[in-house]
């Protein structure tokens, strides 16, 4: 069997706007902090903190993709910047 290998040039990045900033702010005064504070070993605190942390900046910031490709090749003119984008969207249908 022969096994093609796609390597896909794709940036990962988060969107950071002012409003979901806010909105990041606010869901980390509606916490409860009880289950920070009331734990005894330093070590779970942390990791209660964290994984509160993490959980809401996950669901906040939401993930997205960049093609690299666009970017990467600075020497790709306009019109082979349009022409490739309508080809890519002819192929998706």
């Amino acid at each position: 069997m022969i096994y093609l290998t796609i390597i896909l040039k794709l940036s990962v990045c988060k969107t950071l706007t002012t409003c979901l900033r806010k909105n990041f702010q606010i869901l980390l005064k509606d916490v409860s902090w009880d289950m920070i504070y009331n734990v005894r070993k330093f070590n779970d605190m942390f990791n209660n903190f964290q994984s509160i942390h993490v959980r809401y900046f996950e669901t906040n910031f939401p993930v997205s993709y960049i093609d690299r490709w666009l970017n990467d090749n600075k020497w790709i003119t306009k019109a082979i910047r349009i022409s490739r984008s309508g080809k890519k969207e002819l192929h998706s249908i």
